[in-house]
C-alpha cells in the first residue's frame, strides 16, 4: 500500500508492521526503562495520528506523549519514564478525550520538554 493510500490512523512499527491506532486502546503501558504504567485509555485526537495517549495508571489518569512510540510485547512503549508521568500536570480527564483539551495541551508538551508536538508515525 503507497503511503497516500494508507489510511490516517495507521500506525508503522519499525519492523514494518503497522496497527491502527484505535487497535492499542486497551494495551499495557510500560516507560523508556520497561516499568508498567497502566492501560491505555485513550487516544488524542482520537482521530488521525494522534499525539497523546490517555494511561490509566495506579496515580490516575495521565497524558502521555506518543512520539517514540514502540511495541514492548503486546504493549506498547512509550519514550518517557515512569517519573515523568507521575508528575505530569493533571488536565480535566474528561476533556482528555476531547478534540482540543485547551491550555493543557501546551502545560503538557512543556513538562515533557517538547517531546509530544509530532503524532506517531
Amino acid at each position: 500500500m503507497d503511503d497516500d493510500d494508507a489510511p490516517d490512523d495507521l500506525i508503522t512499527w519499525p519492523d514494518g508492521s503497522a496497527d491502527r491506532a484505535g487497535d492499542l486502546v486497551g494495551r499495557a503501558v510500560v516507560d523508556r526503562h520497561g516499568t508498567i504504567l497502566g492501560r491505555l485509555d485513550g487516544l488524542h485526537p482520537a482521530t488521525g495520528r494522534p499525539r497523546w495517549g490517555v494511561v490509566v495508571a495506579v496515580f490516575g489518569r495521565r497524558a502521555v506523549p506518543l512520539a517514540g512510540l514502540q511495541r514492548h510485547g503486546r504493549g506498547v512503549q512509550v519514550a518517557v519514564d515512569a517519573q515523568q508521568v507521575q508528575a505530569a500536570p493533571v488536565t480535566d480527564p474528561e476533556s482528555l478525550d476531547l478534540p482540543s483539551f485547551g491550555d493543557g495541551e501546551q502545560r503538557l508538551v512543556r513538562h515533557y520538554g517538547g517531546r509530544a508536538g509530532e503524532p506517531v508515525s
